[in-house]
């Protein structure tokens, strides 16, 4: 069997205002708004577009081979013009892209009893950026490659109806490209690293004869060659049915990570996807390392689903450069870890043609770093501490109708002093996170109607409104300098009123 599929944006032929209102929200505070008196946005273009192809073969009923390939693309160019001392109009373009590719081949054989699993996979992802700065004459290049490269082979075990191993081993090798390269003044920095990672690992499964019962009980080793460092993960899962309706869920697991993201400035690649991938290298980025555990309960009966979970979760080995910090450790380096303690509920009552979701979470995470707020525990960029989802569907016949609101307590920023030193060109600002944003609430509300346009051929047409009230959400704040010295507050604000429309034809 061959499957084929394809995508290809028309959004640099035709722009929507649907479109717009996104370009708008992600490029608001980018530089493609600075202020300068450069025109910016001229004529920004974008488009995407992904191909995916399937390849399945079935030697016999117990031999079967899968190859599955994936090609990403998205594309932005953006030109900018200004006046030169002649009087006389100079333009430059400049360029962001992404580019994944991914291959993998699998092949799977079933023995009398023992299966095996056997499996190749590679990945490549690329980003990179050329900004023309023409204001100061200058050319910057950008670029960050990850190239993934894995081999897998598993063995399936079952020792009896209710009893599984599952046991392997794994090898993968990743490496990290990153460059920049600035004409004036003359600037090239080419950074390439590679870690190769050996793993095995077990896993026992056990169901009971009535389904009742189910435990997962593995550990996973990996070795990291350059760093000569064994890590252990243990996971372990429970999962009980009692008193008819009632089941009691239990997880742990340990997990490390030898990759990252990290934000070197908040400029680099325009703004908008400053993010860029680094490996561990056992000094300056340790590997990250995770401790996790969950209890939850579950209740489902006649339509009623209730569902309540408390979890704790603690991460260690990030990088103060990874958070993406906006106050002032901006351009600090240090190493730390954050602790998340929460508890989700979760209440769903299905009715004849109405459905009804309520969902609420509390949670509270802070980061502890070594040498930040005196070693001093404070909020995580993302600590938001109460959020409330609610939506009703109804269904009838072909038509779906649905509203959804979402609300969630603000998350933290930091101040600057009420009192600067005007000696020095940096803000001064208070203890990190320590201020609140306002909270957030958004309506949504999305319909469809499914019809045919002939025996053959099925229809759907959508339309939907994000922010049905057009309330204004700010969802991030931060300060900078202006040319006077004095501070400017940069709020960003969340999709306003949007309105969305999709028509769908199945053939």
């Amino acid at each position: 069997e061959l499957q084929l599929s394809a995508r290809r944006s028309f959004t640099d032929l035709v722009l929507s205002p649907t479109y717009n209102a996104y370009f708008d929200r992600i490029f608001r505070d980018s530089e493609f708004n600075s202020e300068s008196n450069v025109m910016r946005n001229q004529n920004e273009r974008f488009h995407f577009f992904d191909v995916n192809g399937k390849y399945l073969y079935d030697f016999k009923d117990d031999s079967k081979l899968r190859f599955n390939l994936l090609h990403i693309y998205n594309n932005l160019d953006y030109s900018e013009s200004t006046l030169n001392s002649n009087n006389q109009a100079e333009s430059s373009e400049s360029r962001l892209n992404q580019k994944s590719y991914g291959a993998s081949l699998n092949y799977t054989k079933q023995w009398s009893k023992l299966a095996t699993d056997l499996q190749l996979y590679v990945s490549n992802y690329r980003l990179d950026g050329i900004t023309n700065d023409i204001t100061n004459n200058q050319r910057l290049i950008q670029e960050n490659e990850v190239v993934d490269l894995g081999f897998k082979a598993n063995l399936n075990i079952p020792f009896s109806h209710s009893i599984v191993l599952n046991t392997g081993y794994q090898f993968n090798e990743v490496g990290v490209t990153n460059l920049e390269d600035i004409n004036d003044p003359r600037f090239r920095n080419f950074i390439k690293e590679v870690l190769r990672t050996h793993s095995l690992y077990s896993e026992f499964e056990f169901r009971s004869n009535n389904n009742k019962t189910y435990a997962r009980l593995g550990l996973r080793g990996n070795f990291i060659e350059k760093f000569s460092d064994f890590y252990f993960e243990p996971r372990i899962s429970f999962n009980q049915k009692f008193l008819r309706y009632l089941r009691l869920e239990i997880l742990g697991e340990l997990k490390s990570q030898s990759i990252a993201q990290i934000i070197d400035l908040q400029q680099d690649f325009f703004g908008i996807e400053k993010r860029r991938w680094q490996l561990a290298d056992d000094d300056k980025v340790p590997v990250i390392t995770s401790q996790q555990a969950s209890i939850g309960l579950n209740y489902n009966r006649n339509g009623l689903l209730i569902n309540a979970e408390a979890y704790i979760k603690n991460v260690d080995g990030i990088t103060a450069r990874s958070q993406g910090f906006q106050n002032q450790f901006q351009l600090v380096n240090d190493i730390g870890a954050y602790t998340i303690k929460g508890v989700d509920f979760l209440i769903n009552k299905q009715f004849n043609k109405l459905s009804t979701w309520l969902s609420y979470s509390y949670s509270k995470n802070d980061y502890q770093f070594k040498n930040l707020n005196n070693g001093n525990e404070f909020p995580n960029n993302i600590d938001i501490r109460n959020i409330i989802n609610a939506s009703v569907t109804y269904n009838f016949n072909a038509l779906k109708v649905g509203v959804g609101m979402n609300w969630h307590s603000g998350r933290p920023y930091t101040s600057p002093l009420d009192l600067q030193d005007d000696s020095n060109n940096t803000i001064e600002y208070d203890l990190p996170n320590s201020s609140r944003l306002n909270e957030y609430l958004r309506t949504d509300i999305s319909a469809t109607y499914s019809f045919k346009l002939s025996d053959e051929i099925n229809a759907e047409a959508g339309a939907s409104i994000w922010n049905l009230l057009n309330k204004k959400n700010t969802i991030n704040r931060f300060y900078r300098h202006n040319d006077d010295a004095s501070i400017a507050t940069i709020d960003n604000e969340s999709l306003y009123f949007t309105p969305n429309f999709s028509f769908r034809v199945t053939f």
